[in-house]
């Protein structure tokens, strides 16, 4: 696949025509034939939630994707990445949040070699952690990612059919366990229209070297799983590290949250502009393939 690259966030890449057409048209055709329910949530973290979620088998017509994925971040995977869930959303927008997975709920997974000392987790909870990156692919061309502490004009990324999002959770490996404040960033959804998407993360010790070409590099030990369940699509969603300050310590704590966000972007090497794509609702994908880095 041959992909042009350009800068448009620090930490943040875009990729498009990534998924192959094969896998967007398996992926569709299951979604046409599934006769599944579909879940609704009249209240999901404070707002309604409608979602179809269908889980596929790793097969031939896949793995090259999630290969590619790996490649570029030269993931050294503890095990085999199997399964993965594609799910239909509809409902109203996220709030900002920095992606967290609790690793009780990867049951079966080898998870055992990170240095949980590395993580930044929950204050009250250590094992439900800020994955070190986070991968987001789109099926349709239905709504976006926002990360609502970048410059106004590219902080917005509207889903096409076929791109991927990736961002790195984390400042740099020597300020671990610290996460990057300027991660936060929310989804954009509409009521009316769902939004496929599959969501992944990727778990490590250190932020793995992103690379859209085939330079050797140190291959860094991993573990790749997919984010989504059948009950909640939106596991990555966590918005309880507010969720345990009052309204008052919320307030007290403003100006120190706003100097971490300050920091978080001022780690990131300044990157070129992209022209904005303001459009979050349904459009064609382009039809040349494109990889835009924006790196750290």
């Amino acid at each position: 696949m041959a992909m042009k690259a350009s800068q448009i966030l620090p930490h943040v890449w875009v990729m498009d025509e990534a998924v192959p057409e094969s896998l967007l048209d398996h992926v569709d055709g299951a979604f046409a034939t599934d006769i599944r329910s579909t879940t609704m949530k009249e209240e999901y973290h404070g707002r309604p939630l409608t979602s179809r979620s269908i889980e596929f088998e790793m097969d031939e017509t896949a793995r090259p994707f999630f290969e590619m994925v790996a490649d570029c971040w030269g993931l050294s995977l503890e095990e085999p990445f199997k399964k993965f869930m594609v799910s239909d959303i509809c409902g109203a927008g996220q709030s900002a949040h920095v992606d967290h997975i609790n690793l009780d709920d990867l049951d079966g997974r080898n998870w055992n070699f990170l240095d949980l000392s590395l993580q930044s987790s929950e204050p009250r909870n250590p094992r439900k952690v800020v994955p070190t990156v986070t991968v987001v692919v789109y099926f349709n061309s239905v709504g976006g990612i926002c990360f609502p502490n970048a410059p106004e004009d590219v902080s917005t990324i509207a889903a096409k059919r076929g791109r991927v999002v990736m961002f790195e959770n984390y400042l740099e490996d020597s300020q671990r366990p610290s996460h990057n404040p300027a991660a936060s960033h929310y989804g954009l959804y509409f009521e009316d229209k769902p939004k496929r998407i599959l969501v992944m993360g990727i778990l490590a010790n250190q932020t793995p070297q992103f690379s859209h070409g085939s330079e050797p590099r140190t291959l860094t030990r991993s573990l790749l799983y997919c984010a989504g369940t059948e009950a909640d699509p939106l596991r990555h969603e966590n918005p309880s590290y507010d969720g345990y300050y009052t309204p008052k310590e919320l307030a007290e704590r403003a100006p120190d949250r706003n100097a971490e966000i300050a920091r978080g972007w001022a780690a990131a090497r300044s990157v070129e502009k992209e022209p904005k794509e303001p459009k979050v609702e349904e459009a064609e994908a382009p039809r040349s393939s494109c990889c835009w880095p924006c790196g750290k």
